[in-house]
């Protein structure tokens, strides 16, 4: 498919973010035929330029390579009075902005909302920043690794009783707010379609990360007693976890681990398995309603370990 044939060709986008929530939301947009001219400070360019693993090329690391591809960068000082006149302009031909500073950067600029609006009615703009454009933090710095904290992300990994880890990529909620980004938009478009005019999208990174934790989102007195998060984990139906497999010596072990997850009673079926030691805590056939969590961990990995 060409780019002229891609479903977002004719759509242009200012990416005028940094690092990586919004403009990893350009970038999705980009990879469906946007297209993404990429704004960066003169001198110094994105920071993103320099996060994560260097390559051959010294301006670039694979960080950048990765999440700026497909855009077209120039470089605008946005924060003198020419650089934003210039922006504007740029406002008035474009589709949509995407901007992950500080709630009021722009507005000092003289590139708020209420401006923008006013140079291109059309226009849809994307603010992405750690606690929303308004209420009590949104003066707050903001990144994935405290979004999975305040989301409740963090409160569910580890094990009861053990210091929380950081669950999965350190820019998990960067990505996640990303996403909701590129739909917002996409949705905003439609809205514009139908003669709506342009729109304002407000994300905050921890609202992304919240919106992924089904149940296990922090309970409340209507909803369930208060309780380590993650002592819920054990509560599914039937066993899913990370088991590693044994050593001499017991657990853990330096061999590939296992991964145990059904996914419903029904899977599991009632499932007879091996019993390799004699001092295997479970019986041959597993009942389903029985909590499993630390057999999961351990049963599998008895079975696999290399012999």
């Amino acid at each position: 498919m060409s780019s002229k044939t891609l479903p977002l060709a004719g759509v242009r986008v200012l990416d005028a973010a940094t690092f990586i929530a919004a403009p990893y939301c350009a970038t999705v947009l980009a990879e469906f035929g946007a297209e993404v001219i990429k704004v960066e400070q003169p001198g110094v360019g994105d920071p993103m330029r320099r996060f994560g693993s260097p390559t051959e090329r010294a301006d670039s690391s694979l960080a950048w390579l990765t999440e700026a591809r497909n855009k077209k960068s120039v470089t605008l000082n946005l924060r003198v009075p020419d650089g934003a006149a210039l922006f504007k302009r740029l406002c008035g031909v474009s589709d949509v902005v995407c901007e992950n500073f500080r709630p009021g950067t722009l507005e000092r600029w003289g590139l708020g909302w209420d401006a923008l609006k006013a140079v291109n009615p059309d226009l849809i703009l994307l603010r992405v920043s750690g606690y929303g454009q308004t209420g009590p933090y949104r003066d707050r710095p903001g990144f994935a690794r405290i979004a999975h904290a305040v989301g409740g992300l963090s409160a569910l990994s580890g094990m009861p009783g053990e210091t929380p880890m950081t669950p999965g990529s350190t820019s998990l909620g960067d990505y996640l707010a990303g996403l909701y980004g590129a739909i917002g938009v996409l949705v905003a478009l439609l809205h514009r379609r139908a003669g709506g005019g342009g729109q304002e999208i407000d994300i905050a990174l921890y609202e992304a990360v919240f919106r992924v934790l089904d149940e296990l989102r922090r309970p409340t007195p209507a909803t369930a007693p208060s309780a380590s998060l993650r002592a819920l984990v054990p509560s599914m139906p039937v066993p899913t976890a990370i088991s590693p497999p044994p050593t001499a010596s017991g657990w853990p072990s330096p061999a590939p681990p296992t991964r145990c997850s059904p996914g419903s009673p029904r899977s599991w079926g009632g499932r007879t398995w091996p019993v390799t030691t004699p001092t295997d805590p479970r019986p041959s056939a597993l009942p389903p309603e029985t909590p499993l969590i630390d057999w999961s961990r351990r049963g599998p990995g008895r079975w696999t370990a290399p012999r």
